[in-house]
């Protein structure tokens, strides 16, 4: 942390209300949040809603139907949205229904009725809109109008809609460290030679799951403890208690539509995007964790979708739980479809040149015109030089919106050259299977350019997907047309050296490497992008026990020494997704020690047992006869896989570095050891013969490091 004069001793408090009075009082933009495209699209969301459960039976039309307002301001967005819900009910027939759209204040707001606003006085004249207090704390008592009258048990779904009200409540800071859950307390102190702005320095204590009070946070935490390894991230309370209270006021269900900023997916936590201001300068804005509160909705049974848009990570959140009849794969995408349609527009980003897109705007271009092909054309024609992101979060939603407008493009539409340039944006985006089957629909008998073209991108899809003898035929035919071709030629030495390597590879059998859609390879130039793509995710290096490696060099230098020190790293490979993850081991005679990473993007999907069992195969037959494995106390992943595949704990010994856990494996009969202490004899001598011997006293234990957990960075 940056060193200043400050006035006075730290003074520490939870996070939350250290925070609370740096917070910003307007909230966001209302020239973004409140816009005419986010109402008509929730409108429209809301009456699809409540018009599909009409049509099963499971609306009562004599009781009202609640819309619960949870957002801040000044009535603007209730009088907008409630008129585009009565605009767009009209169009649908559905004229009389009882609708009461209560404007939802916490009990510390000091506003007497917040819907006594002039713009809204028509309306409550009518009956439309009211107005209710709740506990910030809990979510409970909803307390309707001046009587105080509790709601809950209501006889109809209901819905709750909060647009920038979610950043408003309090959120504290949490973190996860090597297994171990650590809470935050802070002391914002003036900086005095700034002028105005805080420090913040932060304060981080264990927390046991059993002394949190509240139990969606304590779900999440339990979850997050699993999943993470070393990362800071925000938890509000009160949201995630307001969105178990809005499950609560109706046994019929609910539909909750949220939009702020915040962070939609696991992998930007991992990244530090949920950590805490080194120093503020003025009033902020907090972002909300939708992860937990997706999270939170789904272990209660919803259908939950973040959709993070531009590049700013504006969030888009929409939840839909019923007991009427489960909602089907078709209604649930249509409503995702209409709420993808709600994230503010932005006039500029059309006029700007597209040339200069990047993946988050390029996806914001798609969603803004809705995902209309002719925008789609557009980006074909400067696929070859758009630029794009290392967050693969957005990465994978433009894939998702490359092929939504796609699949809105109609078949005689589809040019050839259109095709090509689509395939090749796909390529870069790493969606082989759908590159393929873009080029599939590609009509280009007769034209030599493009047929060329085409064969040439087939051949890289091969290659990256396992399939190198099919990539080198490929190859070989587009360089006999030819010959002259000096890029053709270079494609076809490299993978002809990647098959002679493969071939005198001293214990890498292929026959063995592969099984169902998974196989292994030796790590060689054609993986590097894919690697350092995929790796780029500095919680990776830190569970898998390996350096940094930022750069192709930086790779190379690492797999030679690998082959120094007698080991190897193999790519894990999937025929349909491609690179998705890594395996590697370092030998000694008959031991070899192990280790596995499987990339952000394809993590939860069982790829890493089957890789450690090809692995485990390919040394057995190499002669190998102890396999050993290291990992950070507490990572339960890694601990599921590894017992999984068969190893067992061994005793620690007094000088194993601490944090660590070491098991062991015997790959034939005659190896297994009668006692674990043997096993910790023979890893102590794998370790000294692979010249790191456990013994050095100068390596002490894992330590917390404060830095870390306040900026996510090591």
């Amino acid at each position: 942390m940056k060193k200043s004069s400050r006035t006075r001793a730290p003074c520490w408090l939870p996070f939350g209300q250290a925070i609370a009075p740096l917070l910003s009082p307007a909230g966001l933009s209302a020239a973004l949040l409140l816009s005419p495209r986010l109402t008509r699209a929730w409108a429209e969301v809301v009456a699809t809603y409540w018009g599909r459960l009409e049509r099963l039976g499971g609306l009562d039309l004599t009781q009202p139907l609640y819309v619960l307002d949870f957002t801040p301001g000044d009535g603007t967005f209730a009088a907008a949205f409630v008129q585009a819900l009565q605009a767009e009910m009209q169009g649908r027939g559905m004229v009389g229904w009882p609708v009461r759209h209560v404007l939802c204040a916490p009990d510390t707001d000091a506003a007497a009725d917040p819907s006594a606003q002039p713009r809204l006085q028509a309306l409550r004249a009518q009956g439309v809109v009211d107005w209710a207090r709740w506990n910030g704390r809990t979510g409970h008592p909803l307390l309707l109008g001046a009587q105080r009258a509790p709601l809950f048990g209501v006889r109809n779904p209901v819905v709750s809609l909060s647009a920038g009200g979610l950043s408003r409540l309090q959120q504290d800071l949490y973190a996860v460290h090597h297994g171990q859950l650590l809470r935050a307390r802070a002391a914002a102190m003036p900086l005095r030679d700034r002028g105005r702005g805080h420090a913040l320095a932060l304060d981080w204590q264990p927390v046991e799951l059993a002394d949190i009070g509240s139990a969606p946070v304590a779900a999440a935490l339990a979850r997050y403890r699993e999943s993470l390894v070393s990362a800071p991230f925000l938890l509000s309370e009160p949201a995630l208690a307001l969105a178990e209270a809005v499950q609560d006021f109706s046994a019929r269900g609910y539909l909750i539509l949220a939009s702020d900023r915040g962070i939609a997916c696991e992998s930007r936590l991992r990244q530090g995007c949920l950590g805490a201001p080194e120093e503020i300068n003025g009033p902020i804005e907090l972002p909300v964790n939708f992860n937990a509160l997706a999270m939170q909705q789904e272990n209660a049974g919803a259908r939950v979708a973040n959709l993070a848009l531009g590049q700013d990570d504006w969030v888009v959140h929409i939840a839909s739980r019923n007991n009427v009849a489960e909602q089907d794969d078709a209604s649930w995408a249509h409503l995702v479809g209409l709420a993808q349609r709600a994230h503010p527009s932005d006039l500029s980003w059309r006029t700007r040149p597209m040339q200069t897109c990047g993946a988050s705007e390029m996806l914001y271009r798609l969603r803004d015109s809705g995902f209309d092909p002719q925008t789609l054309q557009r980006i074909a024609q400067c696929a070859d030089s758009v630029e794009l992101d290392c967050r693969a979060a957005e990465e994978s939603q433009l894939r998702e919106g490359i092929l939504q407008a796609w699949d809105h493009t109609a078949a005689n539409a589809r040019q050839p050259h259109m095709c090509l340039s689509l395939a090749q944006l796909l390529c870069r985006l790493r969606d082989w299977t759908q590159a393929e089957a873009v080029l599939d629909s590609a009509a280009l008998s007769g034209d030599k350019t493009g047929v060329r073209a085409a064969t040439w991108l087939r051949a890289k899809i091969e290659a990256a997907t396992g399939r190198t003898a099919r990539a080198l035929w490929r190859s070989r035919r587009l360089l006999a047309g030819t010959p002259a071709d000096p890029e053709a030629a270079r494609w076809v030495e490299v993978l002809h050296t990647r098959a002679a390597q493969w071939a005198d590879h001293p214990w890498y059998h292929p026959g063995i490497a592969g099984e169902d859609d998974l196989l292994l390879e030796p790590l060689d130039e054609l993986h590097y992008d894919d690697f350092l793509h995929h790796f780029r995710d500095p919680e990776i290096a830190t569970s898998a026990g390996l350096p940094p490696i930022d750069t192709a060099a930086a790779l190379q230098d690492y797999c030679e020494d690998a082959h120094a020190a007698h080991g190897a790293d193999l790519a894990i490979v999937h025929r349909r997704r491609g690179f998705v993850g890594s395996v590697g081991m370092r030998r000694a005679g008959d031991m070899a020690h192990v280790y596995f990473w499987i990339g952000t993007d394809h993590q939860g999907r069982g790829f890493c047992a089957p890789a450690v069992g090809l692995m485990l195969a390919l040394l057995r037959n190499a002669g190998v006869r102890h396999c050993f494995a290291s990992m950070i106390s507490g990572n339960a992943r890694s601990a599921r896989v590894l017992r999984r595949s068969g190893f067992v704990e061994i005793e620690r010994g007094s000088g194993q570095d601490q944090g660590l856990d070491f098991l062991h494996l015997p790959l034939t009969p005659s190896a297994a050891c009668g006692e674990r202490a043997t096993a910790s004899r023979l890893l102590r001598q794998l370790f000294a013969a692979l010249q790191c011997p456990m013994d050095d006293q100068s390596r002490g234990p894992i330590v917390t490091s404060p830095e870390f957990l306040a900026h996510g960075t090591t």
